[in-house]
């Protein structure tokens, strides 16, 4: 049993006074009562603790600026222009598709960016890779 439920049963159950409560658990006058009243008020339910954090995280970033990170990425990419984080980030902003409270940073271009890696990005780095080790190359080693 916690002590805000201990605290409860000795002053409803047992009928110990408030004051006799608090001094023999080290707690104040105040806190021993808001706990009976909440039991009051909600029953055994009030005196669990409630999640105090936020409900939605701080660094979420939402789906559509996702949806316009990916979308940008592919556009760029498409048209064989660089599709890194400041580049999205800059058209971005200069299409003004976003207003100034919630745009985004780059790096959070970069992080959905790279969350969601392009198939087109893969393969050109599967291609760079193997045509280091071309022999007919000019310049290898045969």
């Amino acid at each position: 049993m916690d002590l805000a439920r201990y605290c409860v049963n000795a002053v409803l159950v047992e009928g110990r006074s408030v004051r006799a409560v608090a001094a023999a658990t080290g707690r104040s006058k105040s806190w021993v009562q808001r706990h009976v009243a909440l039991y009051r008020t909600g029953g055994d339910e009030a005196l669990t603790p409630q999640k105090r954090g936020p409900r939605v995280p701080a660094n979420l970033t939402s789906a559509a600026v996702e949806d316009d990170v990916v979308s940008w990425r592919k556009r760029l990419g498409e048209n064989g222009l660089d599709a890194g984080a400041r580049t999205i980030h800059w058209h971005m902003i200069e299409k003004g598709r976003h207003l100034r409270r919630c745009r985004p940073s780059t790096e959070c271009c970069g992080d959905v960016a790279s969350s969601r890696p392009s198939p087109r990005s893969v393969r050109a780095r599967a291609g760079h890779a193997s045509s280091r080790h071309c022999p007919t190359r000019p310049g290898s080693p045969t």
